[in-house]
């Protein structure tokens, strides 16, 4: 049977919030004193090598809790991503999920809190509860969990953003400036229905420019950039504007 190697506890050293611990046979420690505590330290005291690996997880539990405490000051994160922040210190499994346990008895991990203050957050933004829930799965967080209701405001979140994405298409043709707008409402998380729903109501509700009248100013705009007629042809139609109502357009003013 392989004999026990044993370490003897050789000096200690107080410096500031730090304890250095030196030993015979054993790499010195650098430890906080809670561990110093914990473990009944004092020079001359004898350890073996089950002790000394328990004072090193023990310091390094220590150090990841403290770490954790510190950027939970900062911001609020969920139990998912503060166990990917302690896997990135080389924190073992089970000692981060000792941590996370602590952090939530503590309540400074709590997911569905963090859940209900993000789709706050994101409602305010006007953004679609697909999209929300979607983040929040990468977050590690599902809110069916919780049992938390998202279908309440989906049509008025999804109204006023699409006024926005109807809003800033003006300068494109009216079918262009549609099609523009219910694919920004789909990335923003809106159902496809929802979103070609919204921008019918908001296209009937709006007061529109004719598409003849929005061309011609279009058309006036790229001219002072350019006037190649190549280039200024290729602008329009980039813009969502027919064929044959540019080549109208631009044979009348010539005419004119």
């Amino acid at each position: 049977m392989p004999s026990v190697r044993v370490g003897r506890i050789k000096k200690i050293e107080h410096k500031k919030k730090d304890i250095i611990i030196s030993f015979v046979h054993f790499e010195p420690l650098k430890i906080h004193e809670d561990t110093y505590i914990e473990f009944y330290l004092y020079e001359g005291k004898e350890i073996d090598e089950k002790e000394y690996r328990q004072i090193v997880a023990q310091e390094a539990i220590y150090n990841a809790m403290q770490y954790a405490k510190k950027i939970l000051a900062k911001k609020m994160y969920t139990e998912y991503e503060m166990r990917l922040r302690l896997q990135k210190k080389d924190i073992k499994y089970h000692e981060i999920n000792k941590i996370n346990t602590s952090l939530k008895e503590m309540g400074l991990i709590n997911d569905e809190e963090y859940a209900l203050n993000y789709i706050e957050s994101r409602n305010k933004k006007n953004i679609g509860n697909n999209k929300i829930k979607q983040e929040l799965k990468i977050k590690g967080i599902d809110i069916d969990k919780f049992h938390i209701d998202l279908s309440s405001n989906e049509e008025t979140k999804a109204y006023q953003k699409g006024l926005l994405a109807w809003n800033k298409r003006k300068n494109l043709s009216h079918e262009k400036q549609k099609e523009g707008a219910i694919q920004e409402l789909i990335r923003n998380g809106y159902s496809f229905d929802l979103a070609l729903d919204t921008i019918k109501k908001i296209a009937s509700n709006e007061e529109n420019d004719d598409e003849e009248e929005k061309l011609l100013n279009e058309y006036v705009k790229i001219k002072t950039v350019t006037l190649d007629e190549g280039k200024i042809y290729k602008k329009l139609r980039n813009k969502g504007f027919k064929h044959e109502d540019i080549v109208k357009m631009m044979k009348g003013e010539k005419n004119d």
